[in-house]
Parts: C-alpha cells; sequence; structure tokens
C-alpha cells in the first residue's frame, strides 16, 4: 500500500477510504494482506484526477464503471475480430 501510495502521490488513508467504499478492490494475497496491482494504480490515478476536477464519488464510481465496461467493450471486439480473421482465412 505505500508504494501504491507513493507512485499516486495520496496517503495511505486515502487509500485505505477508497478501498472501503469500494472505488479499489485489491486483490488478496495467500496471508489475506492486500496487494494493489498496475490496474489498481490507473483506477487509483483516475480517482485522483476526478476528484481534482471537483466530482462527486458517485460520479466517480460511474465513470470507472463506464471505463472499465468499455475496457471490456473492446476486448470482446477484438477476440471478435481475431476470431473472424481466423475463419476468413480458413
Amino acid at each position: 500500500m505505500g508504494e501504491l501510495a507513493s507512485l499516486a502521490n495520496v496517503s495511505k488513508r486515502t487509500i485505505d477510504y477508497y478501498t472501503h467504499l469500494g472505488l479499489l478492490q485489491p486483490k488478496r494475497s495467500n496471508a489475506n494482506y492486500r496487494i494493489y496491482d498496475e490496474e489498481a494504480l490507473e483506477d487509483l490515478k483516475f480517482i485522483v484526477e476526478c476528484k481534482h476536477l471537483h466530482f462527486p464519488l458517485e460520479t466517480i464510481r460511474q465513470k470507472m464503471e463506464w471505463r472499465k465496461n468499455n475496457e471490456l467493450n473492446e476486448k470482446l471486439l477484438a477476440q471478435q475480430v481475431d476470431l473472424f480473421s481466423e475463419q476468413m482465412k480458413n
């Protein structure tokens, strides 16, 4: 958590708060420690940027959901294109 806080230039308490609200969702180690990966860092940077623009937390939550849905849609689209390309080759 300390490394994430340092990279995003926020306090550990801020990370804890956003995690408690469900805006950040860390993975868990076998010992049940929170693990924040690159995706968590990107999410945290997004939250910080939205806070600088004075968005309320609920709006930030919605924007994060839209952002993640768009990423999923792009991945699904890429998979469909790959599948279609493979079918065309065959």
